[in-house]
């Protein structure tokens, strides 16, 4: 039975998507491409995200190693520097005269100048603890920042207990911030 609609069409009383089975499957097709495409789009930004935000860590990860490497190796240097100026300053000042006196002069300009290149990294990459603890160092050892042609003598060195305790001091500085895996023992001298 076919009834005029108000429009004046006919219908056989078939639903729209009966009537029109090419366009129903037009509109399938097209809703189901923009519900792809849209999935597809959210899928790419939320994996995008993901993908920001593990290499973002793994940046940071690698910025930390590379200052805990930094760290290290100014510590140790440093300590190393320290040891060398106070055996140097010994040797120069520690109550014989030397055997040589211009090499035991050069020795100790050259440790006191690596000393002060290793004082100058412990400013810049040291925490504060360990710029504490270089004060204490610096003070058992003769002045290693100013004109080379100052005078120095026996009194700018300190007693051998002086130096090492101070020495010690900052090994726990160093045994606290910079190893993976903190020995037994290390921090408490």
């Amino acid at each position: 039975m076919t009834t005029a609609g108000e429009n004046g069409s006919q219908s056989s009383g078939r639903n729209w998507v009966e009537r029109h089975p090419v366009g129903t499957g037009v509109l399938g097709v097209l809703l189901a491409g923009v519900l792809g495409a849209g999935s597809a789009v959210w899928g790419a930004q939320v994996s995008s995200e993901a993908s920001y935000r593990i290499a973002n860590a793994q940046l940071q990860v690698a910025a930390e190693q590379k200052a805990k490497d930094q760290k290290e190796s100014t510590y140790r240097s440093y300590l190393d520097a320290a040891n060398s100026y106070r055996n140097a300053a010994v040797d120069l000042f520690g109550g014989t005269a030397p055997a040589d006196a211009k090499t035991a002069w050069s020795s100790f300009m050259t440790a006191r100048a690596k000393f002060q290149e290793q004082t100058n990294e412990i400013y810049v990459y040291g925490s504060n603890d360990a710029w504490e603890a270089h004060l204490k160092v610096a003070k058992t050892l003769p002045p290693a920042l100013g004109d080379a042609s100052l005078s120095f003598s026996a009194t700018d060195v300190s007693s051998q207990p002086a130096f090492t305790a101070a020495y010690r001091g900052f090994l726990e500085v160093r045994c606290r911030e910079v190893p993976a895996q903190v020995r037994s023992g290390c921090a408490s001298g």
